[in-house]
């Protein structure tokens, strides 16, 4: 057995039994799982007979869908972010799909792996932090360029104002002594910066996670996919993103709320809602007590679904 095989064999994913408890995948329906990862959103839904087609930009993961590919018929690949499903769906003949899931989190491969920078725990490792390698844009790249006010700016998605002017005070001082490579270097910014943290976190923690969103454009990609991916639904298809930090939900929350017909107005004029608006219905669902104890990764985990109108006179 290989690495990789051992690896998602032994793979748990988030909020798998929600997932299949609210969605109710059924057997023949075209799925879309635009975050593979370790692949077991993807091999649950094959396990109930659906087709899937998954996404991901990670090289690694393209490796262990391979695996999977050789073993499955209605299994398809590609090397893509989850913005661009539409492309994939067009290049395998799908014109719709049933369902769509995002599972936002880094992968635990990602965060152990200390050629990749996206952990503070391995401080000689370089500032890397690209979720698709083929990237030009490291971590080091955008640290050692921005403008200090750019910086700010960076940072302001997740640190509040006066940490964001900190670390970018820090940065800017820091690279006009030496250039900024490993993890180390941001360390010791965000150390001297001596910025506020829960009980229990890192005062790494909101910094990283700024500098990762910053590198790989997740909001962007983000906002992006919903759109993209809700116009790709059937009528009844539903949409399910699981989500780790507020900033990100956030934007899920404020999108599924702002396309969801009031509840006043549900069953009223369906084909003119259809057109101004794409769910009847939306549900979030937090991680349970069980799964946060057991997988203490999860424990921020949320999941929000949206069921998209069956317009009158078209199949579902």
């Amino acid at each position: 057995m290989t690495r990789n095989t051992e690896e998602m064999q032994s793979h748990i994913p988030v909020m798998l039994r929600e997932f299949l408890e609210y969605c109710s995948p059924q057997r023949d329906e075209r799925w879309i799982d635009g975050t593979f990862g370790y692949g077991g959103h993807a091999m649950a839904l094959l396990e109930r007979g659906c087709k899937v087609l998954a996404l991901d930009w990670d090289e690694e993961a393209q490796k262990r869908a391979e695996l999977l590919k050789e073993k499955r018929e209605q299994f398809y690949f590609f090397r893509k972010n989850f913005s661009e499903m539409a492309e994939a769906c067009f290049q395998i003949g799908w014109k719709d799909v049933d369902g769509i899931l995002l599972d936002l989190g880094v992968s635990l491969g990602q965060l152990k792996d200390p050629k990749r920078g996206f952990s503070f725990h391995h401080p000689e490792a370089p500032l890397d932090m690209r979720m698709n390698q083929q990237s030009e844009k490291t971590a080091a790249v955008l640290l050692n360029n921005l403008t200090e006010e750019e910086l700010i700016k960076l940072f302001s998605v997740v640190c509040n104002s006066k940490e964001s002017r900190k670390l970018a005070t820090g940065l800017v001082g820091l690279r006009s002594t030496k250039l900024i490579q490993k993890v180390g270097d941001f360390l010791e910014v965000i150390k001297k910066a001596h910025l506020f943290k829960k009980k229990g976190s890192h005062a790494a923690t909101k910094p990283f996670l700024a500098l990762r969103i910053a590198v790989n454009e997740e909001l962007e990609h983000l906002e992006r996919g919903l759109l993209e991916g809700t116009r790709l639904l059937k009528g009844g298809g539903r949409i399910a993103i699981i989500s780790f930090h507020s900033t990100e939900d956030r934007i899920v929350k404020e999108f599924l709320r702002s396309h969801c017909v009031p509840k006043h107005r549900r069953g009223q004029g369906e084909e003119k809602q259809s057109q101004e608006m794409f769910f009847y219905k939306i549900e979030k669902i937090l991680v349970s007590s069980e799964e946060s104890k057991r997988n203490p990764r999860s424990r921020s985990a949320r999941l929000r679904i949206g069921w998209k109108i069956i317009s009158q006179g078209k199949s579902t």
